[in-house]
């Protein structure tokens, strides 16, 4: 009789949740007053109610042994935040903990549907791929304790990001580079009980269907509805939990998941839209190109800090070529190099993206949406270039990729040449032989320049520092290679073609004293995303040109971040006719609105400002 009581008591308790969540699940509906947050509170509260009710409903041992450990992994991820110094609320626990539930429940629930009324082989295959989905979200929530243990810090959307658009020589290059032996065997054991410790689990999530049949037939009912309403409202209140803007589940591992789906889908979309956006590209009525043609070269680093550069007064002389040229002024060319320029993130892929299209921090521009500046110049009739010594190869499909094969002569020198170090210098023997001369040439070198490991960027004969610790001379040797590098591209196109701009800007700077963490967001400092940018124009140019150069030229002190680079190649190379040109970007235009107080890197969650050094 008594439990009879209290499992009427408990049926009445999960009815007056069920009309509470409801209630405020439609708050835009029914207009009480109460504040978004304070509605999001009780709906997770309710929520969280409900999965004890759920619980205390006869639990099976599967179905603990299932949901608890994989609930309680995601309830301490805050713990480890707090640990790497973030400041963390209090619902930050219960939304980790929420959004671990959302994810057990809906995949439980999915397998029980599809064992249920689909009893074929099919069935049954499904029900085992909701297993292994299961493991999946089981190792998500893993991959933060072990991110934390192997870089000490936060696992983050862009590192997420960084591991897809990698390929296995780097990933084993940077292994090598991070860990020492022994923490490579502390992680490999780690990784072993995770595996172990995910098939346990997975194996009795398998079970968990066998459960309802140990429940009366009163129980089982509940527990479904209840069971149902639980996912069916965690996917109303999160307005869906892989949507960049979703509410609700304000967490690190719902922020990490969201940003990632989100960027991989703009990644995708910007690919799958290029022939209907390069149809958009059009030119004012006023539009024309110069009778004088020429050759344009952009030349982008990789990790270059300009704090390592001598020419920007290092101590040691990392650039002596470039010192050179630029001080005793070069002659039949007008070298400018700027003080104050930036890169707009940390990792290649967003920045030189970034760089090479009309998105940037500041327009709001959807980059799915976006053109690219060799877009550009093919409908202008250039001859477009892209020559590289980084890999196209990544796991997902980049916009950098996507950008490049639209040139209308790519190489990849790192996969063209077998067998052997592939240096920078290598890139000369894939230089175009011969260009036209009745038509203009933009050519885009990517070097590696200062990749980790530093040691591998250059031959030996360039190991010239040894005052510093040991990852520090590799760098400044890296510095100076790039240095040789750059100046012989320069002899080449300015004695073989008409040359009229030849620019080098890096695609991020680096912290070489975090060799392996040198440019990532988890332990960001303003070494990352201090970078050189040195530009050059023909003497015939300048005196063309003349409004363009000395524009330019009066600002070597003004703030600059490498996202703006597309708007000012567009003015240099005769194309702000176009329609994507906006000259509030370009630092050639008198119209330029970038200044220390508004420019931003971090993809616009930093102020440059902050940079006090």
């Amino acid at each position: 009789m008594q439990a009879n009581k209290i499992s009427i008591t408990r049926n009445y308790l999960l009815y007056v949740l069920l009309a509470v969540a409801l209630f405020f699940s439609y708050r835009t509906i029914f207009r009480y007053g109460c504040s978004n947050l304070s509605n999001t509170f009780i709906c997770q509260l309710t929520l969280f109610f409900s999965i004890l009710v759920y619980i205390t409903i006869r639990p099976s041992k599967q179905f603990l042994v299932s949901y608890i450990p994989i609930t309680l992994l995601y309830l301490l991820i805050p713990v480890w935040e707090f640990m790497c110094g973030h400041k963390i609320a209090a619902h930050e626990f219960l939304a980790s903990f929420l959004l671990g539930s959302f994810f057990y429940f809906s995949v439980l629930y999915l397998k029980l549907i599809l064992g249920k009324y689909i009893k074929t082989k099919v069935g049954k295959f499904f029900t085992y791929l909701c297993d292994f989905v299961y493991l999946c979200f089981f190792f998500y929530a893993f991959s933060f304790y072990l991110y934390y243990l192997a870089n000490d810090g936060i696992l983050q959307g862009d590192v997420i990001l960084a591991i897809a658009q990698t390929n296995l020589a780097e990933a084993i290059t940077y292994i090598d580079s991070t860990f020492s032996e022994g923490k490579i065997i502390l992680l490999s054991i780690l990784i072993i009980i995770a595996f172990t410790l995910g098939g346990v689990l997975a194996c009795a999530f398998h079970r968990v269907h066998s459960c309802n049949n140990e429940l009366s037939r009163h129980d089982s009912i509940i527990r479904t509805i209840l069971g149902i309403f639980i996912v069916f409202f965690m996917i109303i209140m999160t307005q869906g939990t892989l949507v960049h803007t979703a509410k609700g589940y304000d967490c690190q591992a719902k922020k990490v998941l969201a940003f990632s789906v989100y960027m991989t889908k703009t990644y995708g979309d910007f690919v799958k839209n290029r022939t209907d956006i390069t149809k958009s590209i059009k030119f004012s009525d006023n539009f024309f190109m110069d009778e004088d043609k020429g050759v344009y070269v952009l030349v982008i680093g990789e990790s270059a800090n300009r704090d390592h550069l001598s020419l920007y007064g290092y101590k040691y002389d990392t650039t002596p070529l470039l010192n050179r040229r630029i001080k005793e002024k070069e002659q039949g060319y007008r070298f400018i190099w700027f003080r104050n320029a930036y890169s707009s993130f940390t990792h290649t892929i967003q920045s030189v993206t970034n760089a090479l299209t009309d998105h940037n921090q500041y327009n709001g521009q959807d980059l799915s949406r976006s053109v690219s500046i060799i877009d550009i110049a093919n409908k202008a009739g250039f001859d477009t270039y892209w020559i590289s010594n980084q890999s196209s190869d990544s796991m997902i499909v980049t916009p950098i990729t996507s950008i490049s094969m639209s040139a209308g002569s790519v190489k990849f020198v790192s996969e063209s040449k077998k067998g052997g170090k592939i240096y920078d210098l290598d890139i000369l023997d894939n230089l175009p032989a011969e260009l036209r001369t009745d038509r203009d040439s933009f050519i885009v070198i990517h070097l590696m320049g200062s990749h980790t490991k530093y040691r591998d960027r250059y031959p030996p004969e360039f190991s010239r520092f040894s005052n510093e610790q040991n990852i520090i001379n590799e760098y400044d040797n890296s510095i100076y290679y790039t240095d040789y590098v750059l100046d012989n591209f320069f002899r080449y196109f300015s004695q073989k073609t008409n040359l009229k701009f030849f620019g080098y800007i890096s695609d991020h700077g680096a912290d070489p004293t975090q060799m392996g963490n040198d440019h990532n967001t988890t332990h960001f400092v303003f070494d990352m995303v201090r970078i050189p940018f040195i530009i050059s124009f023909s003497e015939k140019y300048a005196q063309s040109h003349q409004n363009i150069v000395e524009t330019l030229a009066k600002r070597v002190n003004g703030y600059f971040t490498n996202d703006l680079i597309f708007d000012l190649l567009l003015s240099v190379m005769g194309l702000s006719a176009s329609n994507y040109y906006d000259s509030s970007f370009d630092l050639s235009s008198e119209n330029y609105s970038l200044n220390q107080e508004n420019a931003k890197t971090l993809l616009g969650e930093k102020k440059i400002s902050e940079d006090h050094r």
